[in-house]
Formats: C-alpha cells, structure tokens, sequence
C-alpha cells in the first residue's frame, strides 16, 4: 500500500506538476493542531510557581482581573471591546501560566483556539499545566480565543488575546489585521491606548427571533382551526431545542446586545425567563396591524411584520432559531462605522424558473417575486441569496420598504402559509434594498450550514472556525435520529454554559427519549 501511494505521487509530480505542488503545500498549511483532555495533568506542575491576589480576583472577576495583571489593554478589536486584550510576545507564557494559578484555586475548563480553526484545545478543569503545552504553538498565532467555564455551567469568561511584537523604535506592531488599530507609537505601547470612551455611545442593538413549536397546544389548536385536515411539515415547525443553545450562543459571544424579542404565537418553553430584563415575549396579534389574518404559520408573514414590535431598536439583528455564533462577535459584525447594515450574500446567484410550478421551491418563488419588485424599481434584478446567518436590519429601512410595497407585504401577511404571492422580507428583499440605497454594504463571512450529511464536522471542536452555524432543518431531518443526537453533541460540546435568561437546568432534550 504504501509503494502505491508512493507511485500515485510520483505520477502526480511527472503528469501535474502544479496539483502536486499545491496538494503538498495545502496540507501542510491547513494541518490543525487540536487535543481534548478531559483529566490528568499536560505537565508537572510545580507548585506556587505563580502567586496572585485571590481576593482581587473575587473583588474584580476573572475578565477584569486577567486585564490588569496583564498591562490593561483592552478594547484591541473594536476600540472598547473589554473581552479583546493585548499581549506581546514574550506574555503569552505568563499569560497562560498566571490562567493555570487560577484555575489550580478556582477549577475552570478551558476551551483555547484560533479563529480559523489551525489549533484548538479543550481541557477540563483537572488539566492544568498550559504553558508548556500550548506556548510554542500559540506565538506563531496573531491571535487566539480563551474559554473559561465553570463547573457548574453558569458561568463563562471569553477573552479574545491578540499578540503584538516589538519594534526596534519602541513601538508595537499587532500580528493580525483585523485590529482597531495596528502600530502602536512608543508612548501608548504600554497604556489603556484601546478606549473609545471620548467618542458617542453607541447605539444600541437588539436580537429577534421568530419560534414555534408544533407541540405547543395553543398552536395545534389554530392549526386545526384555520388548517383542518392539513398537516403540516415537521421539518419547519418541530422544535428541537435549537433555540435554547441559539440563546446560550448569544449569551455567550454578543453579551452587548440590548434586548431579545422573541415573536411567537406559542407558550415560552418552561426553560426561559420571560420576567428576565433583557427577555420580551411578543405575540403574534401585536405586530400584525390586521389581527384578522391570524393565526397564520408562514414565515414570510411574519417576517414582515419584525419592524412593528414595540420598543425595537433601530439597528436590529434577526435570528432564525437555528443559528448560533460560533465565535465572539462584536457590533461591527453586522453595521459598520457609518451605522450601515452588514448583508452577507452568497457568491452564487439563484436562477429563476420562466414560470411558477407547484415543483418549485417557496423561498425561490418568494426571492423572484421580490427580485421583481426591486427590478421594478432600481431597474436592476438581483439574484444573490443572503447566506444563512443573522440577518442585520435596520428598522427604518423595513418601515421604508411598508410604505413603499404596501399591496405586496399585506398580500403576504394575508396567506395562512408560504404561498407563490410571497415575498421574502427580511431575507432578500430588505438586503438589497438596504445596498441599493446606501443603507447596507456587502461583506463575506465563514459559515457552515449542518445538513445530516456534514455535521460531523462540527465535533470536536471543528465549529470553532466559523463565525456563524446553522444547524438546518429539512429532508426528512426532523425524524433523523442520528442527526438529532450529533446536534446534541454539538450544543453540548459548545453551549454548555447556561445563560441568565434560563429558569434552570432542565432536562436535555434528546435524554428524555
């Protein structure tokens, strides 16, 4: 086997000199170093060998006291994000060693990666002994991400280090290009020079999401009502806790966001706090201006109707339940500095059928009717579909787009279910309205969508390189078993600290089976 192999080589190099090559150095480039410990120790530790003051850090908090130990630079990403440190060099053994003094007084897991998902190491509180391990590997990194969790799951500080080498004139030169600022003059290498505390605050932002649950009473009861003899699509309105951990994820990489309006027309599962602060249930019948087109079980409808909740920001972000970051997210992920709305739309273009037919897909008869309307007005016919990740809006633009289409959006809020009269707000239509009158920018992202056949790949620690994941729903994955239980994992392994807004620990969904 292995002359073989060779032999394969060999042909390769004689007959495609330029595949041989890139195969070689393409795996050599994308080899990923990663490990999971979950006991014993990475090395013997010597005792003490790092002292700190453990009532500073109960007084401060394990963010606010890894800050100062380490010189008090924060806000690298963004300006005045406090969870993005900088280090240099010559820190990051300190760095990790002053985490294992920590962890050897306070037991905390830890989850340490790269964004692009080139090293990655998990290991339970038993593990300790980092530094050896994880700090040659780590300082050819411009940058990596650190994931402390307790043991009980409540609780988990996620720090973003970026790392930073000395120039010859005194200065700082950051390793990575996604930075604020990248050079740093001698006279702020050394000081809090990350602080956009001069400049405006911020305008705040908030999360929706849309939720059903076929097995809420309530909502089999309409169904039957408005639907009677009509079943529906377990797929689409099955819910698989996706939406607890969607939430954990929240929770977890945006803890700036403002508030979580939830629009529903379903009781809130038993594991959500709806009295907690930042947690507002919505009902359906208070964002439909008809309350007479109700109940209704079309996404579009409903979709349409996101920029009449009471109290909603201007600046929005909208969650299907099925999507979760997958890594520390920041408000300039979704609008940019001038306050325009980031859409992230595939590279491909969707082909459109001359005529409707009862075989072709709803989401594409929603994207060609709304295709239509902006053909109608820009004189322009987009075809790019907004990937399936968040989706960032702005609530003037919908409120635009109401007074302008007014016959198109109460055509769709009209239909019951998706219909071939549908357009697709929040998913199409508003994102290249939003471009087309400077509102929006375009950008790209690294995102994954599971399907039954590929999420194995998110195991192990494989969803750390994406910044978006969507757990997808449809082919018959509603009864796969399999893809139930490796979705489980997946939550599991990297949700599995419970958020403020959660009652309490419930059982698990798939345990309960």
């Amino acid at each position: 086997m292995i002359i073989l192999r060779e032999l394969k080589k060999l042909k390769k190099l004689i007959t495609n000199t330029d595949l041989f090559f890139y195969d070689l150095f393409r795996k050599r480039i994308e080899k990923k170093n990663s490990f999971s410990i979950e006991s014993g120790v990475t090395e013997k530790r010597e005792p003490d060998t790092i002292g700190f003051d453990r009532e500073k850090l109960r007084s401060l908090g394990l963010l606010a006291f890894l800050k100062e130990a380490l010189g008090g630079r924060s806000g690298v990403k963004d300006g005045s994000d406090p969870a993005s440190l900088l280090i240099e060099q010559g820190q990051i053994e300190y760095t990790l060693k002053l985490v294992d003094a920590v962890r050897s007084a306070h037991p905390l897991r830890v989850n340490i990666y790269t964004l692009d998902g080139r090293y990655s190491f998990r290991l339970s509180h038993q593990a300790l002994g980092l530094s050896r391990r994880l700090c040659k590997l780590l300082s050819t990194a411009s940058d990596f991400v650190m994931e402390l969790s307790d043991l009980d799951d409540c609780d988990c500080t996620v720090i973003h280090f970026f790392i930073g080498d000395a120039l010859p004139s005194g200065g700082m030169v950051l390793r990575s290009g996604n930075v604020w600022i990248r050079k740093l003059p001698p006279s702020e290498r050394g000081s809090i020079c990350m602080s956009r505390e001069v400049e405006p605050q911020a305008k705040p932002i908030d999360a929706v999401y849309t939720w059903v649950n076929s097995a809420d009473p309530e909502w089999q009861s309409a169904w039957r009502q408005a639907l009677p003899g009509k079943s529906f699509d377990a797929d689409r309105y099955t819910n698989n806790d996706e939406f607890r951990y969607s939430l954990r994820s929240l929770g977890k990489y945006a803890p700036w966001l403002n508030r979580i309006y939830v629009v529903s027309n379903c009781a809130p599962p038993a594991w959500l706090s709806v009295e907690h602060p930042s947690i507002e249930w919505v009902r359906h019948e208070n964002v439909f201006p008809d309350p007479s087109v109700l109940p209704t079980f079309n996404s579009h409808a409903i979709e349409s109707c996101l920029h009449r909740i009471r109290g909603l920001s201007e600046n929005f972000i909208y969650f299907n339940d099925d999507f979760f970051l997958g890594q520390p997210c920041l408000p300039g992920d979704f609008f940019d500095e001038y306050g325009r709305a980031i859409a992230y739309f595939e590279p491909y273009g969707l082909a459109y059928p001359d005529e409707i037919s009862a075989d072709t897909p709803d989401y594409i008869v929603a994207t060609k009717n709304s295709s239509q309307l902006l053909h109608d007005t820009f004189q322009r016919r987009p075809r790019r579909p907004h990937k399936h990740v968040p989706y960032a809006l702005k609530r003037s633009v919908l409120e635009e787009l109401e007074g302008r289409f007014d016959e198109a959006f109460q055509t769709t809020r009209n239909s019951k279910l998706r219909s071939t009269t549908d357009i697709n707000v929040a998913s199409f239509l508003c994102q290249h309205y939003s471009c087309a009158t400077g509102c929006a920018i375009s950008a790209d992202v690294k995102n994954f969508t599971a399907k039954p056949s590929n999420i194995k790949k998110l195991l192990n620690n494989g969803s750390v390189q994406y910044k978006f994941v969507c757990i997808n729903d449809g082919g018959n994955s509603s009864s796969d078993l399999v893809y139930k239980e490796l979705s489980q994992k997946f939550f599991l392994e990297r949700y599995p600290e419970r958020s403020t807004w959660e009652v309490t620990k419930q059982t698990l969904y798939l345990s309960s089976r």
